[in-house]
């Protein structure tokens, strides 16, 4: 039955690339995620957990559901939508390289913040004292008296976020040295993850990167071909960076758990342990009882003053599934189903697949352009943190994204005066 699930995934996957020019289309996104971690979760766990597989072919049939919506409304758009125009905007780089720098000086005092109000001083990170510096801060963190991380440190991280969104976003547009300033933010983003105790952090600096790009590869219409032949060294260079990040959370796995826990066992657990814990979830946890986008939609909710009540870090409580595997991680598709029911999260992914052939049938100018960019960028996003949970949960990331609009919108101007103002000079020197 596994290798079953997992052909029918291959299939689905080939028939999304298939389909479509755009290789870099969401439902393909969507599918091969997917693909991804059904795969691995089943071929890490299958030797001390027990699939039903009820929960992972459900998974399958709301990626079939968000494919055949991004058909039906991909055809159906190409022929009705007609306005289309030309890039937003042309960017210098070194526009780029000033934001990216801004953002991570921002990036910077927000973390020197976040340790001053939480009681860390700067002989707690000497190299001898580290260790114990981040047990006090994960002791903090997952015990009663919980980590201080007020709002305005929040806002100071979405800026921040924006600037690696920009920075995936012109990333094939931008200069070597604009390139190398991407090194930065990786630097900054491990420190962050190591002393806000946040794995969150190395994955967000992955997927925010990677939603900007996307979107930049499908506005200009690039052949996949063509980026990976032209683009050697930068596939060479994320090829290595992802395995230094890799590195660098079994590291973080080591120093957190004291070197007493296999460092492999927790890295399997928390890239791929949701893959078994939803297949729990769907026999054992499901209720009929709807929250009606209390889980979905938490994070937007509850930092507009919607929600009163408490609900537990991460949205769940752990649940023990064996003595090896605890998690409290169910995908994006755990809370859809615990406020909207079956039915309901089922219409949930079909408007998703919609809109998701909306943005991507659709490139406009102008203002409106900008907000397509924008919005097209958070639909990645969205789609690559469905392995967690909801987008929503994390008013940060969507705070983010409108951060990045505003930021578009402020290169859009810079460039059209620096446009005008060469027209008049060329103009004034030829009288």
């Amino acid at each position: 039955m596994s290798l079953i699930l997992i052909s029918l995934f291959i299939l689905l996957d080939v028939i999304n690339y298939r389909l479509y020019k755009n290789k870099f289309n969401k439902a393909l996104i969507f599918s091969l995620l997917w693909s991804f971690f059904i795969c691995f979760g089943i071929i890490l766990f299958h030797n001390i957990y027990t699939f039903d597989l009820y929960g992972l072919y459900w998974i399958f049939l709301m990626c079939c559901f968000f494919s055949l919506a991004y058909y039906f409304f991909n055809r159906w758009y190409t022929h009705i939508i007609i306005k289309k125009g030309e890039e937003t905007e042309n960017c210098n780089t070194k526009i780029v390289s000033y934001i990216l720098i801004a953002t991570v000086i921002v990036k910077i005092i927000s973390i020197t913040i976040y340790l001053i109000v939480n009681g860390i001083t700067l002989s707690d990170l000497f190299p001898g004292n580290i260790t114990d510096t981040i047990q006090k801060l994960t002791l903090m963190k997952y015990g009663e008296r919980p980590l201080s991380n007020p709002f305005y440190l929040s806002i100071m991280n979405g800026v921040s976020y924006a600037g690696v969104i920009v920075f995936g976003y012109y990333y094939l547009r931008s200069s070597k040295k604009t390139k190398l300033l991407g090194l930065l933010f990786v630097l900054v983003y491990m420190i962050s993850s190591v002393l806000t105790v946040s794995k969150l952090e190395i994955i967000l600096l992955f997927v925010l990167f990677a939603s900007g790009l996307i979107c930049s590869i499908s506005n200009s219409n690039m052949d996949f071909k063509n980026i990976l032949l032209k683009n050697k060294k930068m596939v060479f260079a994320l090829g290595i960076v992802i395995l230094l990040i890799t590195c660098f959370i079994i590291i973080h796995f080591l120093i957190r758990s004291n070197f007493t826990r296999n460092p492999f066992t927790s890295f399997a657990l928390y890239g791929f342990g949701q893959v078994p814990a939803f297949d729990f979830y769907f026999d054992n946890l499901r209720t009929s009882n709807l929250s009606y986008g209390l889980y979905t939609f938490y994070g937007v909710l509850d930092n507009i003053g919607l929600i009163k009540e408490s609900i537990p870090q991460g949205l769940y409580e752990k649940v023990v599934l064996t003595n090896e595997l605890t998690t409290n991680i169910f995908t994006i598709f755990r809370p859809l189903i615990d406020d909207f029911g079956l039915f309901g999260s089922s219409v949930y992914v079909l408007a998703l697949g919609s809109i998701a052939a909306y943005v991507d049938s659709t490139k406009r100018s102008g203002y409106i352009g900008i907000a397509f960019i924008s919005f097209s960028c958070f639909m990645n996003s969205m789609i690559m943190l469905s392995f967690i949970t909801s987008i929503f949960y994390y008013f940060v990331i969507c705070f983010a994204y409108f951060i990045f609009g505003i930021i578009l919108i402020i290169i859009r101007k810079v460039e059209r005066r620096k446009i005008s103002y060469g027209k008049n000079t060329n103009t004034n020197a030829s009288v």
